[in-house]
């Protein structure tokens, strides 16, 4: 979230969605999946994506650190999908996303009363968005996600998030009148198809894999 606070919006979602590039690299180191030629490039151009982001002619008057607590971001998501994706082989998904909620949840109650972040006192707006926030993308998208973790490789369960950027950016303009250049858009655009283009693949590997097992 402190990302948010020093780069843009667009640019903070799309460096944190690169995750499922991480989650293929974990997939390969973890469960000996092999890597198609495509989706090597596919990461190589991602992680130049996220390079981008960190030049001057990118960010303009923004932090670049504001870039590095993004990928942070993407190294947990993608780390926490991961272990995910194998305890749910034999797990509900209640029986994992009970305890996961719950001590996210609790690890945020401690964060705030330490740091001494207000917790009740916000006005009835913020109420409402913090219920659409766990209605919407929480229950909508989140727990969707970790359903899909039991039947299908975590790059594609979470190809979801690639359209988080965009929804994110056009939110940004309208709420908070962020506007988006050419160069963010264009960066924005290269990491976003980097990370479709490892999604496809691995989808498509998956596909030929069940034709041939069927075939057999």
């Amino acid at each position: 979230m402190e990302s948010l606070f020093l780069v843009p919006v667009a640019v903070s979602t799309t460096v944190v969605v690169t995750y499922p590039l991480l989650s293929v690299l974990i997939d390969r180191m973890v469960f000996k999946e092999k890597l198609h030629p495509l989706q090597i490039v596919g990461l190589a151009v991602g992680f130049i994506g996220v390079l981008l982001f960190m030049q001057p002619w990118v960010l303009d008057t923004y932090d670049s650190y504001g870039v590095l607590l993004s990928f942070g971001g993407a190294i947990a998501a993608a780390c926490y999908f991961s272990l995910g994706r194998s305890i749910r082989k034999g797990t509900s998904l209640t029986g994992y996303t009970l305890p996961a909620y719950t001590s996210a949840s609790v690890f945020l109650l401690l964060y705030a009363l330490v740091s001494g972040e207000e917790l009740i006192n916000y006005p009835l707006q913020a109420y409402l968005c913090f219920i659409l926030l766990a209605l919407i993308p929480m229950v909508g998208g989140h727990t969707l996600v970790n359903y899909m973790l039991r039947y299908v490789k975590t790059s594609v369960a979470t190809s979801i998030a690639l359209a988080e950027p965009i929804g994110a950016a056009i939110l940004a303009y309208f709420i908070l009148d962020q506007q988006l250049d050419l160069s963010k858009a264009l960066v924005m655009t290269i990491t976003l198809s980097s990370v479709a283009a490892v999604i496809i693949q691995e989808a498509r590997s998956k596909s030929e894999l069940a034709y041939q097992g069927g075939s057999s």
